[in-house]
């Protein structure tokens, strides 16, 4: 299990939204790493969520408002260019439940 309540305090706390335009150029910059990955995200429906997905398998999720970002450590390749402040979660599997948060809220 991984304990993801400190990277979400931290996302939620140390910079709570995306500058402007750095949504699009994180995305961009996760596109440029992996090739053949399709971004499923309809703005106009109000997903909160970005994904990355091949073969109808997802592999990583990208938070439209805040710099919190999920991945498969062994299909997704990120890049130096990515925001310092962006929360980067790596698990081994996007279908398994292996995260946890834990809130006193």
């Amino acid at each position: 299990m991984i304990d993801l309540t400190d990277d979400i305090e931290k996302a939620l706390n140390l910079h709570q939204y995306w500058f402007p335009g750095e949504f699009q150029n994180s995305v961009d910059s996760i596109e440029a790493n992996n090739s053949g990955w399709l971004l499923d995200w309809d703005e106009g429906a109000g997903e909160e969520w970005a994904s990355f997905i091949r073969n109808r398998e997802g592999s990583a999720i990208l938070h439209v408002k805040r710099p919190l970002l999920f991945y498969v450590k062994s299909k997704i390749k990120l890049s130096e260019d990515l925001p310092s402040f962006l929360v980067k979660v790596g698990c081994s599997d996007m279908r398994e439940t292996v995260l946890e948060f834990q809130t006193t809220r």
